[in-house]
C-alpha cells in the first residue's frame, strides 16, 4: 500500500485533450478526511490504482461496466484507507461499486468478509455524452446507509450527506441501451 498523506499525486496524463480520465471520483466526507491527517497519526493510504490530486478527491478505476436499459452497475478498482488513533480508527473503502438507475442508488464497497457493503445512497443524475467520446455522470448526491455507519465507527448517523461522487466513462466502453 502506498502512502499518500501530504502528498500530490496527479496519477497518468489524461486519455485526450478533454482531461477526462475515466473512474469513479470521490472525496469521501471532507470533515472525515481533515480529522483523520489532523491526528498525529493520521495516515492516509492509496493502493491498486487508486489516485488522489492532493486535495481529497480519490479516483477509483473502471474495471466493469454493465448496462441494461436506465439500470446501471459500475465496478472500480483500488482502496483507500484511513488510520489514527494507532490503529483504533481503520476504515477501508475497497473496490467500490457504483448501482444505479432512475430511483437512485448506492454505492458499495469490500467488507471484512469480502461480501458487498452498501455504504452511502445515491441520488439519480443523467448521464451527459461529452464530445462523443464520454459519458460522464454529474455529481451525485450521497447520504450513508445504515450499514455505512459501522464502517465509518458509529461517528455519522445514517442519512448524514457525504461527498457527492462522479462517475466519467468511455462512450466506447458503454454498452448499448437494452
Amino acid at each position: 500500500m502506498v502512502d499518500v498523506s501530504g502528498t500530490e499525486v496527479t496519477g497518468p496524463p489524461p486519455a485526450d485533450a478533454s482531461g477526462v480520465v475515466p473512474g469513479l471520483y470521490w472525496g469521501v466526507r471532507d470533515s472525515f478526511l481533515r480529522y483523520v491527517l489532523g491526528n498525529p497519526d493520521g495516515q492516509l493510504y492509496g493502493d491498486d490504482g487508486v489516485e488522489t490530486d492532493g486535495d481529497g478527491m480519490f479516483r477509483f478505476p473502471l474495471r466493469t461496466l454493465e448496462r441494461s436499459g436506465p439500470s446501471w452497475r459500475i465496478g472500480f478498482g483500488g482502496e483507500v484507507r484511513f488510520a489514527a488513533h494507532f490503529g483504533m480508527l481503520d476504515v477501508a473503502l475497497r473496490h467500490p461499486v457504483v448501482e444505479l438507475d432512475e430511483s437512485g442508488g448506492l454505492l458499495s464497497v469490500d467488507g471484512p468478509n469480502g461480501a458487498s457493503l452498501p455504504i452511502v445512497r445515491l441520488e439519480w443524475a443523467a448521464p451527459v455524452l461529452i464530445e462523443g467520446r464520454w459519458v460522464v455522470f454529474p455529481p451525485l448526491s450521497t447520504t450513508l446507509t445504515e450499514e455505512g455507519v459501522a464502517v465509518f465507527g458509529d461517528v455519522y448517523a445514517a442519512g448524514t450527506a457525504f461527498d457527492d461522487i462522479r462517475v466519467a466513462l468511455p462512450a466506447d466502453a458503454v454498452p448499448e441501451d437494452q
